[in-house]
């Protein structure tokens, strides 16, 4: 399953090599920045478009004609690339981590007998009264009492996994969630609209926010391996 998701992960990243490239304008020296293809493309269109006189308007069409299939272009990329790099990965996600609870929900019954310490308390008092049991009987009680023990402690842990489970979740929707939506929003938004005009503003921080998602995981591990130890020291 690694490899197979290394291999895709290689694959995917393949066509970037091809789409981003150095630029460097003609009218900038020493000026140097890594950018998508199409927006070279439409740098260069644009400049084409200053040369033409007003009268040639077989030529400004034409090279309006380029323009719009470097817009769609750059569209498909914007697409193909939001869906690879968050909504399938999100229904994955989301898929695998409620399997994961409705496995865990369904494993999380204890039993009537066992609900609460108290029962346990009074089963060992009682057990403990009993000075009449023979030494097999005591081995026996013990194994009883542990069998007893573990599957509150098994429902509790698995309650735990649940509530962190939930949280990774929730976290990382969090995080990446807003950043995509407006994404793809302004993928197809008017050059000028005021959608463009709002992600020209909020998608860099919006894009930074998804930095965080790693810092705040371990601190829910962080979190919830500390109520586990507290817990195991009990």
């Amino acid at each position: 399953m690694l490899i197979f998701a290394w291999t895709w992960a290689t694959l995917l990243s393949i066509p970037q090599f091809f789409i981003f490239r150095v630029f460097e304008p003609l009218e900038l020296k020493n000026f140097k920045q890594c950018t998508p293809i199409w927006t070279i493309i439409g740098y260069e269109l644009d400049l084409k478009m200053g040369t033409l006189n007003e009268s040639d308007i077989e030529g400004k069409l034409k090279i309006f004609q380029k323009f719009s299939q470097v817009v769609a272009w750059e569209r498909f990329y914007n697409m193909a690339h939001l869906l690879f790099l968050f909504w399938i990965p999100s229904l994955l996600i989301a898929a695998s981590y409620t399997a994961i609870l409705i496995t865990l929900n369904s494993l999380s019954v204890v039993p009537e007998k066992i609900k609460n310490k108290k029962e346990i308390n009074d089963w060992e008092i009682n057990n403990n009264n009993n000075s009449l049991s023979t030494k097999c009987e005591t081995i026996n009680s013990n194994n009883t009492r542990i069998g007893l023990i573990a599957p509150l402690t098994i429902a509790k842990a698995r309650q735990n996994a649940k509530r962190q489970a939930a949280l990774i979740l929730a976290a990382y929707l969090t995080f990446w969630s807003p950043y995509n939506l407006l994404a793809i929003c302004n993928a197809w938004a008017q050059k000028d609209g005021t959608i463009r005009q709002i992600s020209t503003i909020t998608l860099p921080f919006l894009n930074g926010l998804i930095v965080v998602n790693p810092i705040v995981n371990p601190l829910i591990y962080g979190v919830f391996d500390k109520y586990k130890l507290c817990f195991t020291r009990k």
